[in-house]
């Protein structure tokens, strides 16, 4: 593992083509790249080399966080990681491009089928009627702002339905039908959710209360919903696994998935849009890759400049004292001259010669 670090550690990858060639020709962790879902390998596999389930050579791990991705390729057990935005790198270890690819997200809705408990087409105009005005409203914008200032969040305003209130009326919940009639009887919207796991400041699903862009937009989303369907509360239906939670939608089990959904990902081997409904799309995200920097691109630490830090006080602080013990010193002198009593004097040759005389006679009384 260390042996392997350590060429990673000497390569520079920076660019789609170049992680593409090292998998090609790599072994071990050098064939392994990191994604937080498969929805996120889906949504770029089509610029990576096949993976070993496609009968290729790349390996997909999935993790349950973005810190363990980003430790896994500094330790180089994957030769680069994923994620949805630019991770937190302050100290220059990571080496970050961009895959090249807008993924576009939305969430997504059982089909309907003809089986009148489970039609979604009510819920979905009614999800598709607070999208939109979430975004008319600048929560997207002001929430899309706030995270690129404070973490580098980059999105693309990448909407599928047109941003027109007038133009996506609810649903009058006295005629609601299906899954939207279900949802004001329960007084509840279950929303199918991966993890929970903790994606950093984009959602921090382990914490209470969560934080992060996806949870407060759907926040965002929902407080327009509840405005036309006062009393529903957020249900998330948590499942480990991105098939997992469309099975739960598809059952029943969930109304709809999370807006972060990638409509460009697979399921049972199709396209998803071919096993359920999409709604409005909420952004699209360009992916970015991450690798191992060189060491010699590598800042120094913030602990490296503490301790540069404390040096430099320490010096300052002692000849601060120094220089305030010479001023007194100073000060006192001048104090005692003028006073007649001066500090140092000196001896007259009177002085010498009695001094003299004194020391020969004790000396000789010795």
């Amino acid at each position: 593992m260390f042996l392997l670090g350590a060429a990673a550690s000497a390569q520079l990858i920076d660019s789609v083509n170049l992680l593409g060639s090292t998998i090609a020709s790599g072994t071990g962790g050098e064939r392994a790249v990191g994604f937080l879902s498969t929805g996120n390998y889906h949504a770029v596999s089509s610029v990576l080399p096949r993976s070993i389930e496609d009968g290729g050579q790349m390996e997909v791990v999935l993790f349950d966080s973005l810190e363990e991705i980003e430790a896994a390729v500094l330790d180089g057990t994957i030769v680069a990681g994923l994620s949805t935005s630019r991770p937190e790198n302050p100290n220059g270890t990571l080496v970050e491009f961009p895959a090249s690819v807008v993924t576009m997200r939305a969430p997504m809705f059982r089909p309907s089928d003809g089986e009148a408990a489970l039609d979604s087409q009510h819920l979905r105009e009614a999800m598709d009627a607070a999208t939109v005005r979430a975004i008319a409203d600048g929560s997207y914008q002001a929430l899309e702002s706030q995270y690129f200032a404070s973490n580098g969040f980059d999105s693309v305003a990448a909407f599928s339905c047109g941003i027109d209130v007038t133009k996506f009326p609810f649903p009058a919940a006295a005629d609601a039908q299906g899954l939207l009639a279900a949802v004001l009887a329960r007084g509840s919207l279950r929303v199918g959710a991966l993890g929970p796991s903790n994606w950093g400041y984009q959602g921090r699903y382990t914490q209470d209360p969560i934080t992060g862009f996806w949870p407060e937009y759907l926040e965002a989303i929902l407080s327009k919903f509840g405005e036309a369907y006062p009393g529903v509360a957020l249900e998330r239906v948590w499942n480990s696994s991105s098939d997992g939670v469309m099975e739960s939608v598809l059952s029943g089990a969930a109304d709809v998935t999370e807006p972060y959904w990638t409509v460009s990902g697979w399921y049972h081997g199709r396209a998803r849009s071919e096993h359920l409904e999409l709604g409005c799309t909420v952004l699209g995200t360009e992916s970015i890759f991450f690798t191992k920097a060189p060491v010699s691109a590598v800042q120094p630490s913030r602990e490296d400049d503490n301790e540069l830090e404390d040096w430099l006080i320490g010096l300052i602080v002692a000849g601060a004292a120094a220089l305030c013990a010479l001023c007194t010193l100073i000060a006192v002198m001048t104090h005692r001259e003028k006073a007649g009593r001066p500090l140092f004097t000196t001896l007259d040759a009177a002085d010498v010669v009695a001094t003299r005389s004194a020391t020969t006679d004790v000396s000789n009384k010795a």
